[in-house]
């Protein structure tokens, strides 16, 4: 039993590396599904860095719900989605691309330096 879940996790963390690298490219995506691209995101981050320049995150951010998720801004081009942890005080932002890309994460502090206001 034990090696069958052994085996389970890395083909999950296979794909899930698959999807992370190619979320999307196949049209344009809503609100909705950006929040979900963005929650997924952060499961994975959770394992890897995948190239981010947030790094590797809290394990706390697994269980984070999608309420804790919302797009605080929207252009033509990406929408920014806001995400709080309250188990560990933190929030991070996801640039998600009108495609489905995940185009940047980064956490509160270094988003509003960068960005130059906060949401």
């Amino acid at each position: 039993m034990k090696n069958f879940t052994v085996i389970a996790l890395f083909t999950w963390l296979f794909c899930s590396s698959l999807a992370f690298a190619h979320t999307g490219g196949h049209g344009k995506v809503n609100k909705e599904r950006a929040v979900e691209i963005a929650q997924n995101a952060a499961k994975m981050l959770t394992f890897k860095s995948y190239g981010m320049a947030i790094g590797k995150i809290d394990a706390s951010w697994a269980s984070v719900k999608k309420a804790s998720y919302q797009v605080v801004e929207e252009d033509d081009s990406h929408y920014m989605i806001k995400a709080i942890n309250k188990d560990n005080a933190q929030t991070l932002y996801f640039n998600i691309g009108k495609n489905g890309e995940i185009n940047a994460v980064k956490d509160a502090v270094d988003f509003t330096k960068k960005h130059g206001h906060s949401h």
